[in-house]
């Protein structure tokens, strides 16, 4: 399931480049205040990457329902 995740969360990033910006100011601002602490850095991230796997999920059980959809109606 790791590799599931990681492409999800890439895929979204490249389905909403506003969300991808806003991702890199968080790491670009995250190393400049934990330059020399990678677990600050990563724990700086976890709620941003938390959210946006929520969101991420939603998203593609949305595409899955609709995709069902017109595939039971035959389209």
């Amino acid at each position: 399931f790791y590799h599931w995740y990681r492409l999800l969360f890439r895929d979204y990033l490249i389905k909403y480049p506003d969300v991808a910006e806003e991702h890199q100011r968080l790491k670009v601002r995250l190393a400049a205040e934990y330059l020399n602490n990678r677990v600050a850095y990563t724990r700086g991230k976890a709620d941003f990457i938390l959210s946006v796997m929520e969101q991420a999920k939603q998203d593609y059980e949305k595409l899955n329902n609709q995709l069902q959809r017109t595939a039971d109606c035959g389209h």
